[in-house]
């Protein structure tokens, strides 16, 4: 057990299947949720508005966060995933559930307007009623760090999160060969659209949490060196 780490003792040991796996994110962030309780039945509150955030595609999967706000902090209340669908469908998925929307936050990337029709994904959804807003425009790293500030703050709804929950658990780094060690870029697998929405739910929910991950930001050591031709002359010249 000295040679093993408290996660491969539990993985390669115990066979905890739950246990934090190597290379992942926020897997032993879960399993101290669950731990903790705060995975478990988490219902719709009716009298309380909706928030919304989504990583959209259409080749890849489309994901979408629900989740309410009490003095505890947020409640993740459902999850929705498909793939290969119009917008048209994610439409009718919003409308048809039963949630009053205070916010949907949208990839920053959303404003862009689509050769097809000429207008960006938020102006349609706009023009459905639906009330969209754009995450704030940080790396992908930042919004992992924005996301582990806010899952210790984070209950879920066990049963309609399930497929969020896992896509979360099993969100991981991608395993360079070359170097035999995990790199920092995500792997883009059927966990990465899940996880991707939760990060601009983390950016959205608290822009408090958004401006401390933007301190964090810091800048290069070294600067690339600024020469004026004049310079350059006088050098040779000395």
């Amino acid at each position: 057990r000295n040679q093993l780490t408290e996660a491969q003792y539990e993985q390669e040991i115990e066979c905890n299947s739950e246990a934090a796996v190597m290379g992942t994110y926020y897997s032993d962030m879960i399993a101290q949720s669950e731990q903790d309780e705060r995975i478990a039945h988490f219902p719709h509150n009716p009298n309380e508005m909706v928030y919304v955030s989504a990583d959209l595609g259409f080749t890849d999967s489309t994901a979408f966060w629900f989740w309410q706000l009490d003095e505890e902090g947020p409640i993740l209340i459902d999850y929705y995933e498909a793939d290969s669908q119009p917008l048209e469908h994610y439409f009718r998925i919003l409308e048809d559930k039963p949630y009053e929307y205070s916010e949907i936050w949208l990839p920053h990337d959303a404003k862009a307007k689509s050769f097809q029709t000429g207008r960006s994904t938020i102006e349609q959804m706009i023009d459905r009623g639906l009330p969209c807003k754009p995450v704030p425009k940080l790396a992908v790293q930042h919004g992992v760090d924005a996301v582990r500030l806010m899952l210790p703050t984070c209950r879920f709804d066990r049963e309609r999160c399930h497929q969020g929950i896992e896509a979360l658990r099993a969100y991981r780094r991608t395993w360079n060969e070359k170097v035999q060690q995990f790199s920092n870029t995500p792997l883009h697998d059927w966990a990465s659209n899940g996880s991707d929405a939760f990060r601009y739910f983390a950016l959205a929910t608290d822009d408090s949490i958004a401006k401390e991950v933007r301190a964090k930001v810091e800048l290069p050591l070294l600067k690339q060196p600024e020469y004026k031709l004049e310079e350059l002359f006088q050098q040779r010249e000395n």
